[in-house]
C-alpha cells in the first residue's frame, strides 16, 4: 500500500534547513578556506550563488515562521477567514446546488424515495385511516375559514359549470386544501421518513454537509407546505377537492348562501364543520386514490428529480437552501476554530498545510541559489 506523505511536512522541514546550513556552510568554507584555489569566474558565480541561495532560504523561512505566528496571534481572525472561505468556495452556493440536483437525478434517490413514500403511506388501509385524521384535525381550522367567507356569490352562481371560477368558491377550496396540506406539515413521522431518506443521498455535497442540506431542505418544505400562498402541492389538491366542495355548497342552496353573512358566526362555523364532514369520505377516499396513484407513479420514473412535484420543489426551494447551506457552514466551522486556542490552530494548521509551507522554504533556496548564480555570472561577464 503506498505511503501517504505527511502533510504537517516534517522531512521537508528538515530538508529546508538542511539546504541553509549547506549554502552557508558552503559560503564560509568559499570565503576562508578557497579564497584563491578556484577560478575567479567560478568563484564569483558561486560566491553569488550560496549568498542567493542563504538569503532566499532564510526570507521564505522568516515568511513560514509569520505567517505560523500569525495564525497562533490571530486565531480568532483566522478562525473567520477559514470558515468564510469554506462557505464561499468550498460549499459556495452554486457547488452545494449541483451537488445536490445530481444526487436527486442518481437512481438511488427514486428508490429511496419510494421506500420512505411506501413505508409512510402503508397500505390503502392504512392510507385511508391516515387521511382520515388528517382531515378530522383540519375541519376546525377549514371552518374557522369559511365562516368568514361571503357566499353569497357562491350560492348565486350554483349550477353554473364556471362556478369555481368565482372568486369565494376558489377560497373554499383554497380553505380545504391549504387545511389539508398543514395537517400534513405537521406530521412529525411524515417528516422523519422525508429526511431519513434524503440522508444517504447527499453523501456527495462537499465536506460531509450532506445531512445539513437534508435538514434544511425539509425545514423549506415544510415552511412552504404551512404558507399556502406558495404550496407547490396546493394545485394538486384543489383539484381533487374542487368538484367535492362544489357539491356539498350546492347542497346548501342559493338562498342559504346568499344569507350566509347574516347569520351568527358560531352558527356559520357550526354548519362549515357539517359542510366539511360531508366531504370526509368522498375527498378521503380521492385523496387516498391520488397518493397511491402518486407512489406506484415514482416506482416508473428513471429519476426522483424528473417528478413534476419535486421538479418544481428543488427549482423553486434549492437555490435559498444551497445559500443557506453555505452561509451557515461559514458560521459552523468559524465557530469550531473559534475554540481551538491560538496554538492549537496552528498546530492544526501546520499538521494540514505544514508540508506545503516548509516545499516553499525549499524552493525559495533553491531559487535563490539560481538567481544568485546567474547574477554573479552578469557581474563576472560585465568585470570581465
Amino acid at each position: 500500500m503506498t505511503q501517504l506523505r505527511d502533510p504537517s511536512g516534517r522531512r521537508e522541514k528538515q530538508l529546508a534547513r538542511g539546504l541553509i546550513v549547506m549554502a552557508g556552510g558552503g559560503l564560509a568554507l568559499l570565503a576562508a578556506l578557497w579564497p584563491a584555489a578556484l577560478d575567479p569566474a567560478v568563484r564569483t558565480i558561486l560566491e553569488h550563488a550560496l549568498e542567493g541561495a542563504v538569503v532566499g532560504g532564510l526570507c521564505d523561512a522568516f515568511a513560514v515562521w509569520k505567517t505560523f505566528s500569525a495564525v497562533e496571534t490571530s486565531a480568532a481572525d483566522v478562525a473567520d477567514g477559514l470558515g468564510q472561505f469554506v462557505g464561499a468556495e468550498l460549499l459556495g452556493a452554486s457547488v452545494v446546488e449541483a451537488a445536490v440536483r445530481d444526487a436527486l437525478a442518481r437512481p438511488e434517490a427514486r428508490e429511496a424515495s419510494y421506500r420512505a413514500l411506501d413505508q409512510w403511506l402503508g397500505s390503502e388501509a392504512d392510507c385511508r385511516a391516515r387521511f382520515s385524521r388528517y382531515w378530522e384535525d383540519a375541519v376546525p381550522t377549514a371552518a374557522g375559514t369559511l365562516a368568514d367567507l361571503d357566499l353569497g356569490d357562491v350560492g348565486a352562481g350554483l349550477g353554473r359549470p364556471a362556478i369555481l371560477d368565482d372568486v369565494e368558491a376558489v377560497a373554499v377550496v383554497r380553505a380545504c386544501a391549504g387545511a389539508a396540506v398543514e395537517a400534513l406539515a405537521a406530521d412529525d413521522e411524515f417528516w422523519r421518513l422525508v429526511q431519513l431518506a434524503l440522508e444517504p443521498m447527499l453523501t456527495a455535497v462537499p465536506l460531509g454537509f450532506g445531512k445539513m442540506a437534508a435538514g434544511i431542505l425539509v425545514g423549506k418544505a415544510r415552511e412552504r407546505l404551512r404558507n399556502p400562498g406558495g404550496m407547490a402541492v396546493a394545485p394538486a389538491l384543489g383539484d381533487t377537492l374542487a368538484p367535492l366542495v362544489e357539491r356539498a355548497l350546492t347542497v346548501g342552496g342559493p338562498a342559504y348562501l346568499r344569507g350566509w353573512t347574516a347569520l351568527p358566526r358560531a352558527q356559520r362555523v357550526q354548519a362549515a364543520g357539517v359542510l366539511l364532514g360531508s366531504l370526509s369520505a368522498p375527498a378521503v377516499e380521492a385523496l387516498t386514490t391520488r397518493a397511491l396513484a402518486a407512489r406506484d407513479h415514482l416506482s416508473t420514473l428513471d429519476a426522483f428529480s424528473s417528478h413534476p412535484l419535486v421538479r418544481s420543489a428543488t427549482d423553486s426551494m434549492l437555490p435559498g437552501v444551497a445559500q443557506g447551506i453555505s452561509e451557515r457552514s461559514t458560521v459552523v466551522i468559524a465557530a469550531i476554530l473559534r475554540t481551538r486556542s491560538g496554538g492549537q490552530l496552528r498546530a492544526v494548521v501546520e499538521a494540514n498545510v505544514g508540508r506545503y509551507l516548509q516545499l516553499i522554504r525549499v524552493n525559495g533556496t533553491a531559487l535563490g541559489f539560481l538567481a544568485g548564480g546567474a547574477i554573479g555570472a552578469v557581474l563576472w561577464l560585465a568585470g570581465g
